[in-house]
């Protein structure tokens, strides 16, 4: 079993509203270390009972707090550098629908040359899988399939599991794996195109998809968040930004 660090990040819940931290309430997330991070809008009052409970599950619990605003670029390659030692990072937000099987999944079906993880997302709306999307194509494949190099891939952020030798690659460039420059709220269609960098310098990294999270998507109900509103539009200002430093 890899050392493992969940990163779980709330935005507008308390603790006992997030999905993704009831769904932690299992002894198969026993050897996971959990960070908690609230990036606000507001400060969250501590729950001693639910924290205390949920601390039953997991191996250690870490509460952070960032209510200035920064992006979660930033606060993940932070997260990265203060943890050297853990083997795999994942990245989740506040409202995955994760099974008991997740952790033992993401082993199973790992080997030494995989860099990268990424879920289907399936919408809890209509039942429909929206993410990963291969070549264009939205991909509903067995776990377990390992990209082809030449294959591109995007995806939503959380859900994301950052192997050390991902970060190692990246740091072989002379890149941290999230661009902590970028401004804006969110990194998930950034990160995607950043993998690009790594195929320029012959670096190729091997993505898997593994698991199955379910989620409340918006664009599965057919309206657009504030969030996804601001991915668009920081796609189109990655572009322009990656022409002219080019």
């Amino acid at each position: 079993m890899h050392q493992t660090l969940l990163v779980v990040v709330l935005s507008g819940k308390t603790y006992k509203d997030s999905t993704t931290l009831n769904c932690l309430m299992s002894k198969s997330y026993a050897n996971v270390e959990l960070i908690i991070i609230n990036i606000g809008p507001d400060a969250l009052r501590f729950d001693k009972d639910f924290i205390h409970t949920l601390g039953f599950y997991v191996k250690s619990i870490d509460i952070k707090e960032y209510l200035d605003a920064r992006p979660l670029s930033g606060i993940f390659n932070e997260i990265i550098n203060e943890h050297r030692e853990v083997e795999r990072i994942v990245l989740l937000d506040d409202g995955c629908y994760l099974s008991k099987d997740y952790i033992y999944n993401l082993d199973k079906f790992h080997t030494g040359e995989i860099d990268l993880q990424v879920p289907h997302i399936r919408s809890k709306i209509d039942g429909k899988i929206y993410y990963p999307i291969i070549d264009e194509n939205v991909a509903n494949v067995a776990d377990g399939l390992v990209l082809n190099p030449t294959q591109n891939i995007h995806s939503l952020g959380f859900g994301l599991v950052v192997y050390r030798s991902a970060i190692n690659k990246f740091l072989e460039i002379r890149k941290k794996i999230f661009d902590d420059d970028f401004s804006l709220y969110d990194v998930d269609c950034v990160f995607f195109e950043r993998i690009i960098l790594l195929k320029d310098n012959n670096l190729n990294i091997k993505i898997q998809v593994v698991n199955t999270l379910g989620h409340v998507l918006n664009s599965s109900s057919g309206k657009d968040s504030k969030w996804r509103v601001i991915s668009r539009l920081k796609e189109g200002i990655w572009l322009i930004k990656s022409f002219f430093t080019s």
